[in-house]
């Protein structure tokens, strides 16, 4: 256990401290491209399916 918490302390932290900016960024990147995925493929369908009345807002 004593060995884990050395190898933690000499090579995993002042690797996080020195790139946690970098590894911060890239999983900000992820998250927003995994939330717009579905803005980002939008298409226009010319016939509405049957049924989509009672799900619209507004209707005309």
């Amino acid at each position: 256990m004593k060995k884990m918490k050395e190898m933690l302390k000499d090579k995993v932290f002042p690797v996080i401290a020195k790139y946690g900016h970098v590894i911060a960024g890239c999983a900000f990147v992820c998250v927003m491209m995994t939330s717009n995925s579905s803005s980002v493929l939008a298409f226009h369908e010319t016939e509405e399916p049957a049924g989509v009345e009672k799900f619209k807002k507004f209707n005309k």
